[in-house]
C-alpha cells in the first residue's frame, strides 16, 4: 500500500502542470484525446474496447489505462484497443523519444500491432495479441528508433516483435513471449538488448539475421525449432536457460567476415536433440556453459569453434560432440566421453561425472565433491588470439569452474535500510519444486515476502509479519506452478527489493 501511494504521489507531482484527459468522459475518442493534448499531459482511458487506430503525431505524452494510477494489472486486459484490421493499432511515426509513453493496453486486431518508426517511445505493461496472419505484434523500423518495451506480453502472434535495419539500440526488457507462430523476436541488421524475458512455446525464441545484440538472462523454453538463431551476426548470448526446446537450443550458421564474432558463455541448456549446432561460422566461442541431457550436445559444420571450460553431460542415446570440420578446439571442459578424434584437444580436458547438486530435479549447481571446481581456466590463448580471459572477480577458487554455475557462488542483493543491513538469497536457482529463501536482518524489522508471475499477478504471499535481527529462512514449494521467470519481492519497513527466480520442471 506504501509503495502504491508513493507511485501515485509521484503521478500527480509530476503533473502539477499538465492536464490529466479523460476518455471517454471528455473526450469520446483515444486519438481525441491525443489530437487536444500539449506536452506532458497525461490521456487516461477507462475500461472499456475503442476500435480505432491511434498516432502519437509526435506528443511527449503518456498515454495510460486506470493500471497507470492504480497499478492494478486487471485493467490492462480490461481497456482494449481494437485496430478492426485497418493498419497499425497504434502508430509512433514522428520523432517520439521516451517522454511518449504507451501504458496499460490490450492492443489488438490490426494488420499490424505497434508500428515504430525513428521513434523511441516507451511502450510497457501491454498486452499485444491475435496476430496470426503472418503479420507483427511490433515492428521498429528506421536508423533512429530506440524504444524501450518492457514488462509487455507478446501472445498468439505471428512475430512478436521486428527490428529492422535500425543502427540504434532498442531495449527489451522483462517481457513475455508466448505461442508466437514464428519468431518472438526477430532482429534484422539491428542492435539491441534482450534482457531477462521469457520465450515459451515460439517457433523460434529470438532470431537474429545481422547486427550487435546482447542476449543476457532470458529463459527459453519449448521453442519448435531454436531457443536462438543466429545468421550472419554479431551475438553475445550468457547467462540464459535455455530447457526443453525440441531441436536446438542455439542455433548459428552462415557466418561471414563482417558479422561472425558470437561469444555463447554461462548458459544452462538441456533437453534439445542438440544443444547448440554450429553451420558454417567461424569465430565462436563457447565458454563456460553447461550443456546436459540433450541428444547432441555440440554439433559442428564447417565452423570455427572454440569449447572452453564447459560441461557437456548426460547425452541421451548419441554424442558430447558431432564435428565434422575444421576440428574445433576443445580445452578445460568436462565431458562424458573421450573427445572425438576430429578436434584439437587444447588441454585440461576431463572424462569424469560433473557432480551436480540435484540434477534430475533441475539444480546443475555442483556439488562440493565435483571435479569441475577450480578446474577451468582463466585465459586461454590460441594461434595469437585471446579467447578467454577472465578477471579475479568474475570467478571463485584458484580458477573458473567448468560450466555455468561457479560451486559457492551467492547471488546477494545488499541494500541498507537506515540502521538496518538486509541480505536475501535463494537456493536452488534455478529449482524444481522448492527454493529456500534465506535472509539476514542485523536489526529488527517487519518483513514482507511476496511471489509475482511475469505478468505481475501475484501468486502467493510467503511471509508478512516481524522478524527479530539474525538469519531466518523461508521455503516455497512451487509444485503448482508452470516452468518460468517468477519475481521475489522482499520488503523491509523502508524499502524493497527484487529478485529473479527460475522454475523448471
Amino acid at each position: 500500500m506504501r509503495n502504491i501511494i508513493i507511485i501515485i504521489s509521484l503521478i500527480f507531482a509530476l503533473n502539477l502542470s499538465a492536464t490529466i484527459i479523460n476518455v471517454p468522459a471528455e473526450q469520446p475518442t483515444i486519438q481525441a484525446g491525443i489530437d487536444i493534448s500539449v506536452e506532458s499531459d497525461t490521456i487516461l482511458v477507462q475500461p472499456g474496447t475503442y476500435i480505432e487506430n491511434i498516432n502519437f503525431n509526435g506528443k511527449a505524452v503518456i498515454l495510460g489505462s486506470l493500471f497507470y494510477t492504480t497499478q492494478d494489472t486487471s485493467y490492462i486486459s480490461q481497456t482494449i484497443i481494437d485496430g478492426s484490421q485497418n493498419g497499425s493499432v497504434v502508430t509512433f511515426e514522428s520523432g517520439e523519444d521516451s517522454t511518449a509513453i504507451l501504458t496499460g493496453f490490450t492492443i489488438e486486431n490490426g494488420d499490424l500491432g505497434i508500428s515504430c518508426f525513428n521513434s523511441s517511445p516507451i511502450i510497457q505493461n501491454c498486452i499485444i495479441q491475435n496476430y496470426y496472419d503472418y503479420t507483427d505484434a511490433m515492428l521498429i523500423y528506421g536508423e533512429y528508433s530506440s524504444p524501450i518495451i518492457k514488462e509487455n506480453r507478446f501472445v498468439d502472434n505471428y512475430t512478436g516483435i521486428k527490428i529492422s535495419f535500425s543502427q540504434a539500440t532498442t531495449i527489451i526488457v522483462n517481457n513475455l513471449f508466448l505461442n508466437n507462430l514464428n519468431d518472438g523476436i526477430s532482429v534484422d541488421g539491428s542492435s539491441s538488448v534482450i534482457e531477462n524475458n521469457e520465450f515459451n512455446s515460439n517457433e523460434k525464441g529470438v532470431f537474429i539475421w545481422g547486427g550487435d545484440v546482447l542476449l543476457r538472462e532470458n529463459l527459453f523454453i519449448n521453442s519448435t525449432l531454436a531457443g536462438v538463431s543466429c545468421y550472419t551476426s554479431s551475438a553475445i548470448i550468457e547467462y540464459n536457460i535455455f530447457d526443453s526446446n525440441p531441436l536446438n537450443g542455439i542455433y548459428c550458421s552462415s557466418g561471414n567476415e563482417l558479422f561472425h564474432h558470437t561469444t555463447i558463455r554461462k548458459n544452462l541448456i538441456t533437453n534439445s536433440t542438440r544443444g547448440i549446432l554450429c553451420h558454417f561460422w567461424n569465430g565462436i566461442k563457447i565458454i563456460n556453459n553447461s550443456i546436459i541431457g540433450n541428444q547432441y550436445g555440440i554439433v559442428e559444420s564447417a565452423s570455427e569453434i572454440f569449447i572452453i571450460n564447459n560441461i557437456i553431460d548426460g547425452i541421451i542415446n548419441d554424442f558430447d560432440f558431432y564435428l565434422y570440420s575444421p576440428p574445433p578446439i576443445i580445452a578445460y571442459s568436462c565431458t562424458s566421453e573421450a573427445l572425438p578424434v576430429h578436434s584439437i584437444d587444447g588441454g585440461g580436458n576431463i572424462v569424469s561425472n560433473p557432480l551436480f547438486v540435484d540434477p534430475e530435479n533441475g539444480n546443475f549447481n555442483l556439488l562440493e565433491s565435483s571435479p569441475c571446481i577450480d578446474a577451468g581456466t582463466a585465459f586461454f590463448e590460441w594461434d595469437g588470439n585471446i579467447i578467454v580471459n577472465l578477471e579475479e572477480n568474475e570467478y571463485f577458487g584458484i580458477a573458473p569452474d567448468m560450466g555455468c554455475y561457479e560451486w559457492q557462488y551467492v547471488n546477494v542483493n545488499e541494500c541498507e535500510i537506515e540502521k538496518t543491513t538486509v541480505n536475501i538469497n535463494n537456493y536452488p536457482n534455478p529449482f524444481n519444486p522448492e527454493t529456500n529463501i534465506v535472509f539476514e536482518l542485523s536489526f529488527g524489522s517487519n518483513v514482507l515476502i511476496e511471489i509475482y508471475n511475469i505478468k505481475g499477478q501475484k501468486v502467493t504471499t510467503l511471509v508478512n509479519g516481524p522478524y527479530k535481527a539474525g538469519s531466518h529462512k523461508v521455503t516455497w514449494n512451487a509444485a503448482d506452478q508452470s516452468s518460468g521467470i517468477y519475481l521475489l519481492r522482499f520488503i523491509t519497513t523502508e524499502k524493497s527489493e527484487t529478485k529473479k527466480l527460475i522454475l523448471l520442471k
